[in-house]
């Protein structure tokens, strides 16, 4: 009928009784798969050299190594993952506290700049958007060459 870990027991009575026909269907896309397992290896990576290899505290630290991965730069879309969605870079809090007080002492800012430079700022992180896109199908590209580059230096023969 189904899987297992995806059906329990009540659902299939459920189903039987009201005579529902389920059919199971997972997407799946194999690239995106690879991406989430690769950012949950780096993750796992962090909090193993933060805590050790040892399983215990993980769960108090997962928030540090999360907000490391997140700031991160990445060579692959050539920002922070932060970065791309929010539009701007991280600021720690002493950054934040800071940049309010000057907030404050330019306080008589008129909405119609105010609307204008929203605008802006998201026409930015569309742009900044796309630019992470077009850094990240060029390293693929170059990644592709490089492996198929080391594939015709080799001789394969029929054995």
């Amino acid at each position: 009928m189904a899987s297992r870990n995806l059906l329990n027991r009540t659902i299939e009575v459920l189903i039987r009784k009201y005579g529902v026909h389920h059919h199971m269907a997972t997407p799946y896309d194999l690239q995106m798969d690879g991406q989430a397992e690769i950012s949950n290896c780096e993750v796992k990576s962090t909090l193993e050299k933060i805590v050790g290899p040892g399983r215990k505290d993980w769960s108090f630290r997962l928030d540090d190594a999360l907000w490391a991965y997140r700031t991160a730069y990445k060579a692959l879309t050539g920002t922070t993952p932060f970065r791309l969605v929010y539009g701007k870079a991280y600021h720690i809090p002493v950054e934040i506290e800071h940049k309010a007080y000057w907030t404050v002492k330019k306080c008589d800012m008129e909405l119609d700049k105010v609307d204008e430079s929203k605008l802006l700022q998201l026409q930015e992180l569309k742009e900044l958007r796309l630019k992470a896109y077009e850094s990240a199908m060029i390293y693929k590209k170059k990644t592709k060459l490089v492996h198929d580059y080391s594939l015709i230096r080799k001789d394969f023969q029929v054995s």
